[in-house]
């Protein structure tokens, strides 16, 4: 009798099938929002530096003093969303957040004028930050914790796989159009998102307990001071402010030191950003995967070294080939440190104040992009370029060194005890 041979490719298809079913579909519709949303972002968002100085004229330091004073306006967001998002859930933020933001991208194109430029940086600044802890505290609630590493990192697949695109197509726009293409590309995308979320995310925040005294829960247990008060969480969170300010200078000062004293041109700065979206996109997924169930504090030490590494190298390069392997030696330390990073955060957050723990490590990343944004601009303005860059690789190794402290203090794979019990009731 002969045996029917299945085609290879059908077991290939239901090997995809089986990995699609490890995440809720809930998981999915974020998972191709976020694409949409990552193309919007890579149209601008790498230029935006070069634009302002372009249409406004400003000097470096200015620029990042701008940038910053976004980022601050962005603090006071960050705190108010942690509450709003505990007491009335993930989705009414974030789409408040998309529909603003697009309509804020429109603004900025249009604007000419510094006195038409910052009540719409103060608007950016309200509603950009809203996003970031609604999205990461819905992944929290509908994954398990030992798929969230996993779970995150894949965000950050598709949003690269997205901000590959963006930066090469906008560094074309850019040079051979307008800026003003470029903004109206963006809010297009970030709208469509908002469409997505609208219609087809659903609701994530997880229940209240029972309680009967008729108190709410979260009024009467809890609020950031229970966040601030927990140790580890906070040292956690101070580290990883020292870290993001080596992260600022991506986006801040490598672009306008790449376009000034290098002599680079914004499509070779387009290139580079692109490198590093397609490495995270292509990426991403196997070195989450190698990386997954290995101390979080360790892996954590391990992205900052690189990142140290690959912003210091910036200062005896003076080649593009060479900033190619400068940008690949950083990005290796951005897909490593990133999803452990918030993948942490969710291990340690109480799920009834899930939203205020990922607002603080939100407010964190905020810190250290101002600080890093202003600090570097001044620096770059005042002293040799090189030794900007010199910093920044003492900073990622001091980073390492107080990762590996803090590990002593967040043994490996222990969960938060103040959880454990309502943990899992959404999602596989």
């Amino acid at each position: 009798m002969r045996h029917k041979i299945k085609p290879r490719s059908s077991g290939l298809l239901h090997a995809l099938r089986l990995w699609l079913a490890e995440y809720p579909h809930q998981f999915w519709v974020l998972f191709w929002g976020t694409l949409i949303n990552a193309l919007g972002n890579g149209f601008i968002l790498p230029f935006l530096a070069i634009y302002i100085h372009e249409r406004l004229h400003l000097s470096p330091a200015e620029i990042d003093l701008f940038i910053a004073f976004t980022f601050g306006i962005g603090l006071i967001a960050q705190m108010a969303a942690g509450p709003l998002l505990d007491r009335h859930g993930r989705k009414p933020l974030m789409v408040l957040s998309l529909l603003l933001s697009s309509l804020v991208m429109v603004g900025l194109g249009l604007a000419h004028t510094l006195a038409t430029l910052v009540p719409l940086a103060i608007l950016a600044g309200i509603v950009f930050p809203l996003f970031t802890p609604a999205s990461s505290a819905m992944v929290a609630d509908l994954i398990k914790p030992t798929r969230r590493v996993h779970a995150y990192g894949l965000l950050r697949v598709v949003y690269n796989l997205g901000f590959a695109l963006g930066p090469a197509i906008g560094g074309l726009i850019a040079g051979r159009f307008s800026f003003l293409v470029l903004f109206f590309l963006s809010a297009g995308a970030i709208f469509l998102f908002f469409l997505v979320a609208l219609l087809f995310l659903r609701e994530t925040k997880p229940l209240a307990p029972p309680d009967s005294t008729g108190e709410q829960p979260q009024r009467r247990r809890g609020g950031y001071w229970q966040v601030f008060r927990h140790g580890p969480f906070m040292a956690f969170c101070g580290i990883s402010m020292l870290m993001t300010l080596i992260y600022a200078q991506m986006y801040t000062n490598f672009p306008i030191y790449l376009t000034g004293s290098g002599g680079f041109s914004t499509e070779q700065y387009g290139l580079l950003m692109t490198i590093n979206a397609a490495m995270i996109a292509f990426l991403q997924w196997p070195i989450t995967r190698l990386v997954a169930d290995r101390p979080k504090t360790h892996m954590l030490a391990l992205g900052a070294s690189l990142y140290g590494i690959g912003f210091g190298a910036i200062a005896l390069s003076s080649h593009l080939l060479a900033l190619s392997f400068d940008v690949a030696i950083w990005t290796l330390g951005e897909m490593i440190a990133v999803p452990v990073g918030s993948a942490l955060v969710a291990e340690l957050a109480p799920e009834r104040l899930r939203g205020r723990y990922m607002s603080v490590y939100s407010l964190a990343w905020g810190l250290g992009f101002s600080g890093g944004a202003v600090g570097g601009g001044y620096w770059l303005g005042q002293l040799h370029p090189a030794t900007l860059w010199l910093g920044a690789f003492g900073i990622g190794l001091f980073s390492a060194l107080s990762y590996l402290l803090l590990g002593r203090f967040i043994p490996a794979g222990r969960e938060n005890s103040l959880d454990l019990a309502n943990r899992d009731k959404l999602g596989p």
